[in-house]
């Protein structure tokens, strides 16, 4: 059963902000209407070799956050891109309402308690014997966590090539509102990924135990989301000490990604080899003076 429609559907909720149409409600009811069908399936198979039809209460499930935190987590910042760039929505960062059609409480699937090793806890899976189970699934989180990263890397690239492809170079009113389109469609891959990285690791955390060889994941905040719109351009000024976020090295990157984003391999492969000859030129200038300066007063 796939987490990514849950987080969907909640992030579908916050960017209406309570104003839905006739073809949003459609879209919302059809959406949760394939979720709960999942979440059935998966419970009624979860029921025979996950809780060996044995009785969990309800309360011990662990909930699934919603990471709003991400909603906007990699937009441009102010001093790369004039304001009058902007787009002027701005998303909230509540759940929205849950009240049913008739105004009482109503759970909907985004907010049902699924029954995973993770949410139940690797003690649950160490007394009733299904250690295995906790071990695959944490070997499986790390996995998703590497390709979301992955995406995200490709994502930024991506909208970094853009804005400095398109965006800057727009001549007219038509042309850079068709670029930020791209733009802002190129945002929601973003955030889409930023959350479920997010919600692996926090999965991940909880049965840390089942794999002790594995590290920790690595926390991933707004800074880490920053799109560089410079980050193609090597011979822009103030980048001398510029450093990439972890995300950039994070897991093994492939080489047959698009040819931009071999370009920025390359471009901060060479800088920090100049970093690092800046950095050993220095630790030699300074072992020289500790010497030359005591000469100096001796003679």
């Amino acid at each position: 059963m796939s987490l990514h429609g849950l987080l969907g559907i909640r992030r579908f909720i916050r960017a209406k902000k309570g104003r839905f149409n006739t073809a949003d409600k459609k879209t919302l009811d059809d959406c949760r209407s394939n979720l709960q069908s999942l979440i059935n399936k998966f419970q009624h198979e979860a029921n025979s070799y996950l809780l060996r039809h044995t009785s969990v209460a309800i309360s011990s499930i662990q909930k699934i956050k919603s990471y709003h935190e991400f909603d906007r987590a990699d937009q441009v910042d102010e001093d790369q891109i004039n304001e009058s760039d902007r787009s002027d929505d701005e998303d909230v960062e509540n759940e929205g309402v849950r009240d049913g059609d008739d105004g009482s409480a109503s759970v909907f699937p985004e907010d049902v308690n699924i029954m995973l090793p993770s949410t139940l806890g690797w003690t649950w899976y160490l007394h009733h014997g299904a250690k295995s189970l906790a071990v695959k699934e944490a070997k499986l989180r790390v996995a998703q966590a590497h390709d979301a990263i992955h995406k995200i890397r490709l994502a930024l690239g991506f909208k970094s090539s853009l804005i400095r492809t398109r965006v800057r170079t727009a001549k007219s009113q038509k042309t850079k509102k068709s670029a930020w389109s791209s733009v802002h469609g190129v945002d929601a891959g973003v955030q889409e990924h930023a959350r479920v990285y997010s919600l692996t690791r926090d999965m991940f955390d909880v049965l840390e135990d089942a794999l002790p060889s594995q590290e920790s994941l690595p926390e991933l905040t707004k800074a880490d989301m920053k799109v560089q719109t410079l980050v193609l351009g090597s011979n822009e000024r103030g980048q001398r000490n510029e450093q990439l976020p972890w995300i950039w090295t994070f897991g093994i990157q492939e080489n047959n990604g698009p040819h931009w984003f071999a370009e920025l391999q390359r471009v901060h492969w060479l800088r920090a080899k100049a970093q690092l000859e800046r950095w050993m030129e220095e630790e030699c200038t300074i072992k020289n003076e500790a010497h030359w300066v005591p000469a100096y007063f001796r003679n």
